[in-house]
């Protein structure tokens, strides 16, 4: 099986969300791990 463009898309796609993610957000994510 080939690997598509569309599987590095889609990887791309969450890893820019997760860089685009708000730093509140990541902070409050980082609180809620740490208990």
């Amino acid at each position: 099986m080939q690997s598509s463009n569309s599987d590095q898309t889609a990887l791309e796609q969450i890893i820019q969300s997760i860089i685009n993610f708000n730093s509140e957000e990541i902070e409050y994510a980082r609180a809620e791990f740490a208990r």
